[in-house]
């Protein structure tokens, strides 16, 4: 898991939180297991705005993942 995007910056404390997932399987990667994840972290840490992007193994990588990939900084 990696945030990207804003928060990744110490100096700024605006903006949303953005997670990116590479999920181990398919299975991980259905959205009803992103809506859950989603949840759970909102009950966590309050209610933020949080984009989260999943992808399964083999995925076709966008613009998106290129940056999440390259500027984030992993989590976990």
């Amino acid at each position: 898991m990696r945030l990207f995007g804003s928060r990744v910056d110490d100096g700024r404390r605006d903006g949303d939180i953005d997670l990116h997932i590479e999920a181990q399987t398919a299975e991980q990667a259905r959205i009803a297991n992103e809506l859950e994840f989603l949840l759970e972290l909102k009950d966590r840490i309050g209610e933020q705005k949080i984009d989260v992007i999943v992808r399964g193994p083999g995925y076709a990588p966008r613009a998106i993942d290129r940056i999440a990939l390259h500027d984030g900084v992993r989590l976990s």
